[in-house]
């Protein structure tokens, strides 16, 4: 039938169609592929059954050449023993010596006797089967056959196989023992068909394959377990001549043939990946029309975008400005923050000073007046006329140590109450404590409180502002002096410890014997203008945490069981430095 022009006109365009398409070229080139594949899977598959098979030849080979050597060598050795005993130069317990020495190493055979002419056996080895067959004649019919057919022939006979007295399948080797003129009898040897598969063929042939001995219709007559997947494809026969009873040895490979689980994945895999590349094709030539209308559509937005990213640069540079200018300002405050702070300390200083001036003037009074009392005696004994040179030395030393003392005490308040830059120096901790007691023993003492000191001289030196640490101390230490009010002069004491602490640190606590804390005020202890004194401002315990905050430290307080409150901070040290006492 004639085709139309018009129908040829339109099959050509879409054949050409086909072939410019960006789908072809790969579909065409996995198509090839497969091809490709299942010829070389076919051309590997037939190479490796053919290794496979001459490996198996060489195995069935080697298996077949070593189970007639060692069936050679029992027949010879039997043959020896059958010549020594028609010499009669083999008694009974050379025959059994010698022949369970040579069990031993052949194990394959699980008995021997010694049967005389008239068919009843004589000896037997080994000794356990004594009771059983000696003084009998033999019970299998096909042991009796092949013993008169080896005396009759004067040849070592093998027999079929039967089951034994060990009540498995065996075969019996029956060598004549004749001289030229007379006939003693023969001997009996039993061989186990499943000893001979397990101890006849070598460790590697037994671990590739299957062993088993099969008759002459192919039966099986003994096979040894099969411990792993049996290649159907590949066995192998081969006849053993020795027994010349039909006997033959067959080798079935393990393994799972060439279209194992990896082998069928793989081709799974790689026929997958062709299709998969013809579909990624495919898919590839609808991605690039994507792309080409996405590249346009992303132009347009990058037009669109550079516009805006002009408008937000202009915004960013004012939002910029302003914020450099907000930065400047809160610098400002914060600097202005930290001077109110300094002042507000200062201040503290200087009103924890007001407070302790009456002890202060105690103090100071008693100093200047020894100063008053030694002067007025050495001018005494220099009016009498009388005075004594070690007596003025005497006088002159006491005015000049009380005076000291004065001006210590007032050089330590001074150094308190006096302003500057924080200045975060080492320090001696025990010579901070020290200078302090000066400022605070007065009170102490006015108060009857007794105040204890268990800071040891061995301690590591700290890097801090001692003005604002003694500050800290000073503010616990009142703080304690005040609670004590309350309790019985006999009771009242506060103790000042210091220890090292975790991390570089010193850990410093002020415990006294006061009444506590109540717990719902424990978490409010350190904020600022909280106080649970009638006269108190509330920035005493405030201020001491922030000199220990701005010291990388930290403070805390906690009820003691038996009554009272402690107040622990810690403050950093220098590592490896310690104080070293005086």
């Amino acid at each position: 039938m004639k085709q139309s022009p018009g129908t040829r006109g339109e099959q050509v365009p879409g054949l050409r169609h086909l072939v410019s398409s960006t789908w072809f070229a790969p579909a065409l080139l996995a198509m090839l592929f497969v091809v490709f594949l299942a010829g070389l899977l076919w051309l590997f598959h037939s190479r490796s059954l053919q290794v496979a098979r001459a490996n198996l030849n060489s195995s069935i080979s080697t298996a077949q050449e070593s189970m007639r050597l060692r069936l050679h060598a029992t027949r010879d050795h039997l043959v020896t023993m059958a010549e020594d005993m028609a010499r009669h130069s083999l008694n009974q317990e050379l025959f059994s010596e010698r022949l369970a020495h040579y069990m031993a190493e052949h194990p394959e055979l699980v008995s021997a006797m010694y049967v005389d002419a008239e068919g009843e056996a004589r000896w037997a080895v080994p000794k356990q089967w004594e009771e059983k067959v000696l003084g009998r004649p033999l019970a299998c019919p096909r042991s009796l056959e092949v013993s008169r057919l080896a005396e009759a022939s004067g040849t070592p006979v093998y027999s079929d196989v039967h089951i034994s007295l060990q009540n498995e399948p065996a075969f019996d080797l029956c060598v004549p023992i004749q001289d030229q003129q007379n006939t003693y009898g023969v001997i009996v040897a039993v061989y186990s068909c499943e000893r001979m598969l397990r101890n006849m063929i070598s460790r590697e042939i037994v671990h590739e394959h299957r062993a088993s001995l099969i008759d002459g219709e192919a039966n099986t007559l003994v096979t040894l377990p099969a411990v792993q997947q049996i290649d159907e494809r590949l066995s192998a026969i081969a006849e053993l001549d020795p027994p010349g009873r039909g006997f033959a040895l067959r080798l079935d490979r393990y393994g799972s043939g060439f279209w194992g689980v990896g082998m069928t994945l793989m081709v799974v895999l790689c026929v997958g990946l062709a299709f998969g590349m013809s579909w990624g094709m495919w898919s590839l030539q609808r991605q690039i029309i994507r792309r080409l209308e996405a590249e346009r559509q992303m132009h347009e937005a990058h037009d669109s975008l550079a516009e805006r990213v002009r408008e937000r640069t202009v915004e960013l540079e004012t939002a910029n400005k302003r914020l450099k200018t907000e930065m400047i300002e809160r610098r400002r405050a914060e600097e202005e923050s930290r001077q109110h702070q300094e002042e507000l300390a200062h201040v503290t200083r200087v009103s924890t000073m007001g407070e302790m001036a009456t002890g202060l003037a105690h103090e100071l009074n008693q100093p200047l007046g020894a100063i008053a009392n030694f002067a007025e005696g050495g001018l005494r004994l220099m009016d009498a006329d009388s005075a004594h040179p070690d007596a003025l030395r005497m006088a002159f030393t006491e005015i000049s140590e009380q005076a000291r003392r004065a001006g210590t005490i007032i050089h330590r308040m001074r150094s308190f109450v006096a302003t500057g830059e924080p200045r975060r120096e080492p320090h001696k901790f025990k010579r901070l404590v020290g200078e302090l007691m000066d400022l605070v023993d007065a009170d102490c003492r006015q108060e009857q409180i007794d105040l204890y000191l268990d800071v040891p001289d061995l301690l590591p030196t700290v890097l801090v502002d001692g003005i604002q640490i003694q500050q800290v101390l000073l503010n616990l230490i009142r703080n304690a002096i005040e609670a004590l009010s309350e309790v019985d002069p006999a009771g009242r004491r506060i103790t000042v410890t210091a220890a090292p602490g975790d991390n570089g640190t010193l850990a410093v606590a002020v415990s006294d014997t006061g009444p506590g804390c109540p717990p719902e005020m424990m978490t409010r202890l350190f904020e600022a203008f909280y106080t649970t004194k009638k006269s108190g401002i509330g920035m005493g315990l405030s201020i001491s945490r922030s000199i220990i905050d701005a010291h990388g430290g930290r403070i805390w307080a906690t009820d003691q069981a038996s009554g009272g409150l402690t107040v622990q901070f810690t403050i950093p040290t220098l590592d490896g430095e310690y104080d070293v006492p005086a």
